[in-house]
């Protein structure tokens, strides 16, 4: 690899992190910050993904009325509680979720062949109005 293209390529993590000063962790949008911040901010992220997703699953019609009705303070000491949370604030407030779909019609669309008319034959044209018409 010439020098030119080890400066336009990408720094590989064992790169980046021989770089980082001990203790600290970069953050594209504050700069450098304490790497217990950043685990902070990275696990209340991931906190706050696991809820949207298991809202989301339930059918929650709106994540933001959904996540104020969750205790977030006891759901972050205790994160497995998630599923059993949102299943209760379901159990008590049912408009505010999706109503599941307990049926199947069995139907299976097919789409609809459109016939050339421009291309036929004029017999061909009054055999194929006369099928329509009957």
């Amino acid at each position: 690899m010439n020098d030119e293209a080890k400066k336009t390529a990408p720094m590989s993590l064992e790169e980046l992190s021989a770089l980082l000063p001990e203790g600290y962790a970069l953050v594209e949008k504050d700069g450098w910050i304490p790497r217990e911040q950043a685990e902070e901010q990275l696990r209340a992220l991931s906190f706050d993904r696991q809820i949207d997703l298991e809202l989301t699953r339930c059918g929650a019609k709106s994540l933001t009325a959904a996540r104020a009705l969750l205790d977030l303070n006891q759901l972050k000491e205790n994160p497995d509680g998630v599923a059993s949370a949102v299943g209760k604030i379901r159990k008590e407030n049912d408009w505010l979720f999706q109503r599941e779909s307990t049926f199947s019609s069995g139907a299976v669309l097919t789409p609809r062949r459109t016939v050339d008319t421009e291309t036929m034959s004029d017999a061909e044209y009054y055999a194929y109005r006369k099928q329509m018409k009957g």
